[in-house]
Protein backbone atom coordinates (compact mmCIF):
# COMPACT_ATOMS: atom_id res chain seq x y z
CA UNK A 1 0.00 0.00 0.00
CA UNK A 2 3.08 2.24 0.93
CA UNK A 3 4.49 1.67 -2.73
CA UNK A 4 0.47 3.33 -4.20
CA UNK A 5 1.08 6.00 -2.08
CA UNK A 6 4.42 7.29 -2.94
CA UNK A 7 4.14 6.33 -6.95
CA UNK A 8 0.93 8.36 -6.43
CA UNK A 9 3.04 11.46 -5.66
CA UNK A 10 5.46 10.64 -8.10
CA UNK A 11 3.19 10.50 -10.40
CA UNK A 12 1.42 13.65 -9.75
CA UNK A 13 5.45 15.35 -9.44
CA UNK A 14 6.09 14.15 -13.04
CA UNK A 15 2.65 15.81 -14.17
CA UNK A 16 3.56 19.08 -12.65
CA UNK A 17 6.93 18.97 -14.01
CA UNK A 18 5.89 18.28 -17.74
CA UNK A 19 3.15 21.00 -17.44
CA UNK A 20 5.88 23.77 -16.03
CA UNK A 21 8.10 22.07 -18.89
CA UNK A 22 5.88 22.52 -22.07
CA UNK A 23 4.40 25.91 -20.58
CA UNK A 24 8.21 27.20 -20.50
CA UNK A 25 9.73 25.60 -23.75
CA UNK A 26 6.96 24.76 -26.01
CA UNK A 27 4.16 27.78 -25.43
CA UNK A 28 6.98 30.88 -25.65
CA UNK A 29 5.58 33.59 -24.25
CA UNK A 30 6.27 37.20 -26.09
CA UNK A 31 7.44 40.22 -23.80
CA UNK A 32 4.66 42.58 -22.44
CA UNK A 33 5.18 46.11 -22.84
CA UNK A 34 3.09 48.26 -19.95
CA UNK A 35 1.48 51.18 -21.51
CA UNK A 36 0.91 53.20 -17.73
CA UNK A 37 -1.81 55.62 -19.76
CA UNK A 38 -3.69 52.88 -21.03
CA UNK A 39 -3.33 50.76 -17.73
CA UNK A 40 -3.16 47.53 -19.93
CA UNK A 41 0.16 45.49 -20.59
CA UNK A 42 0.12 44.38 -24.45
CA UNK A 43 2.27 41.71 -25.84
CA UNK A 44 5.25 43.38 -27.64
CA UNK A 45 5.03 43.47 -31.64
CA UNK A 46 1.69 44.71 -32.01
CA UNK A 47 1.83 47.84 -33.65
CA UNK A 48 -2.19 48.59 -33.53
CA UNK A 49 -4.28 48.51 -30.27
CA UNK A 50 -7.57 48.94 -29.38
CA UNK A 51 -10.67 48.89 -26.49
CA UNK A 52 -13.15 46.95 -25.55
CA UNK A 53 -16.24 49.03 -24.61
CA UNK A 54 -20.07 47.84 -23.02
CA UNK A 55 -22.44 49.68 -21.28
CA UNK A 56 -20.73 49.06 -17.75
CA UNK A 57 -18.07 52.14 -18.80
CA UNK A 58 -21.62 54.53 -18.56
CA UNK A 59 -20.29 57.69 -20.24
CA UNK A 60 -16.76 57.50 -22.34
CA UNK A 61 -15.19 60.64 -23.30
CA UNK A 62 -14.42 59.46 -26.43
CA UNK A 63 -12.46 62.87 -27.07
CA UNK A 64 -9.73 61.46 -24.74
CA UNK A 65 -9.70 58.48 -26.08
CA UNK A 66 -8.76 59.73 -29.23
CA UNK A 67 -5.83 62.21 -27.80
CA UNK A 68 -4.39 59.10 -25.34
CA UNK A 69 -0.86 58.44 -26.34
CA UNK A 70 1.63 56.11 -24.74
CA UNK A 71 4.89 55.40 -25.80
CA UNK A 72 4.18 56.47 -29.65
CA UNK A 73 0.96 54.62 -29.88
CA UNK A 74 -2.89 55.64 -29.33
CA UNK A 75 -5.98 53.77 -29.45
CA UNK A 76 -6.58 52.86 -32.90
CA UNK A 77 -9.85 51.40 -32.87
CA UNK A 78 -12.87 50.16 -30.41
CA UNK A 79 -15.11 46.89 -29.94
CA UNK A 80 -18.39 47.50 -28.58
CA UNK A 81 -21.18 44.85 -28.94
CA UNK A 82 -23.84 45.48 -30.99
CA UNK A 83 -27.01 46.83 -29.18
CA UNK A 84 -29.21 49.51 -29.16
CA UNK A 85 -26.13 51.45 -27.49
CA UNK A 86 -23.90 50.64 -31.12
CA UNK A 87 -25.57 53.16 -33.07
CA UNK A 88 -25.01 56.18 -30.23
CA UNK A 89 -21.19 55.05 -29.95
CA UNK A 90 -21.06 55.04 -33.77
CA UNK A 91 -21.81 58.54 -33.99
CA UNK A 92 -19.94 59.54 -31.15
CA UNK A 93 -17.07 57.84 -32.66
CA UNK A 94 -17.68 59.90 -36.49
CA UNK A 95 -17.72 63.00 -34.19
CA UNK A 96 -14.75 62.36 -32.55
CA UNK A 97 -12.26 61.60 -35.88
CA UNK A 98 -12.46 57.48 -34.75
CA UNK A 99 -13.01 54.99 -37.35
Amino acid sequence: MKFLKNFGWLLLACMLLGIWLIDRYVFIQTPNIHYPNFGISIPAGYSTHGIDVSKYQKKINWESVVNMRDKGQRISFAIAKAQKELIEWISILKETGMK
